[in-house]
């Protein structure tokens, strides 16, 4: 794939690859070339109303096409089999989250975009949002001291059933957890240990979740994730001198709002292309293998094997 250009293949055709459209509109040198549904009709609706020329009823019929990367927006438990597929007819693949259900399906597929030297990057937008880079630059300036803890919350309350389904590998933890998880790691690396505890729908997976990381340098982040209720949504870094917040909802945030020991409010306004999506697919565009943050996904599916397992909440 020639750096800047790129011809994608949509593997889905559900609200995400919506907002995946409009964001692509933002940005040069891409084409949707085509896209494949299990339910056609939703495919045929996306590609008369974005203009893509190419509509497949079979994923092998894309994957023979002249697309260079695809993106996979279907549910959790499909992400793996339709990443390792693309990757074996030499695509580039960008996943949404979460890539993988366990930390041995996402080994498997990171090491083979490596042997087959291709991209493979987990669609983890606020990672690349202005919002969230401002934020570790800051942090990177000790203005404030030292990290004491951080908190990390989503809830939404929602009704789709792949989010709360066992056999389509749901849950709150694996849906909406995996931000503030995916942020803090990001942030102070794995922790020493995590204390994890939930409550569980009728369907056996969770519908809120709690988790303490704790690390030996006295540092501790708290992490919660509720399909059941609402919650303060905000990613906050507390410190030595002052606090640092991400407001409400933190991973589209185009603000950061710094509070010293004093009380004296500063709020640092930034842009963001389209949803966030722009710069997701920006950064995977024009980085090279090595930049996109392989190690940062395994270190969160390893957490997140972690919390499930003191959750009793265990996938096929």
């Amino acid at each position: 794939m020639e750096e800047g250009t790129l011809k994608f293949g949509i593997v889905g055709a559900g609200f995400i690859v919506k907002e995946f459209l409009e964001n692509t509109k933002l940005l040069p040198n891409i084409e949707i070339n085509g896209i494949y549904s299990r339910t056609y009709a939703n495919a045929k609706e996306l590609a008369t109303a974005h203009g893509i020329p190419n509509v497949y009823s079979n994923f092998e019929d894309l994957l023979n096409s002249e697309v260079n990367a695809i993106y996979v927006a279907t549910q959790n438990n499909t992400h793996f089999m339709y990443s390792q597929r693309a990757l074996l007819a030499n695509k580039h693949v960008l996943c949404e989250k979460p890539a993988c259900v366990s930390f041995s399906q996402l080994f498997e597929i990171l090491n083979l975009a490596e042997e087959r030297k291709l991209k493979f990057m987990e669609a983890m937008r606020f990672l690349y949002i202005p919002a969230y880079l401002e934020l570790k630059k800051i942090l990177q300036t000790k203005v404030f001291g030292e990290i004491i803890s951080i908190e990390g919350s989503l809830g939404k309350i929602s009704q789709r059933t792949y989010r709360h389904t066992k056999d389509l590998n749901g849950g709150a933890t694996m849906d909406l957890g995996i931000y503030p998880i995916t942020a803090i790691i990001d942030i102070l690396g794995y922790p020493d240990n995590i204390a994890s505890s939930c409550i569980k729908n009728e369907h056996g997976v969770d519908s809120s979740t709690s988790s303490i990381f704790t690390y030996n340098n006295g540092q501790i982040a708290n992490i919660h994730a509720s399909f059941t209720s609402l919650t303060r949504g905000e990613l906050r870094i507390c410190l030595e001198k002052g606090v640092i917040t991400i407001p409400k909802y933190w991973t589209t945030a185009s603000k950061i709002i710094l509070e010293n020991i004093h009380g004296k409010k500063e709020i640092i306004d930034l842009s963001i292309k389209g949803t966030g999506m722009a710069d997701e697919i920006e950064h995977f565009i024009n980085s090279k293998r090595e930049m996109l943050k392989g190690d940062l996904s395994i270190k969160v599916v390893r957490a997140m094997d972690k919390i499930r397992e003191q959750i009793d909440v265990l996938f096929e």
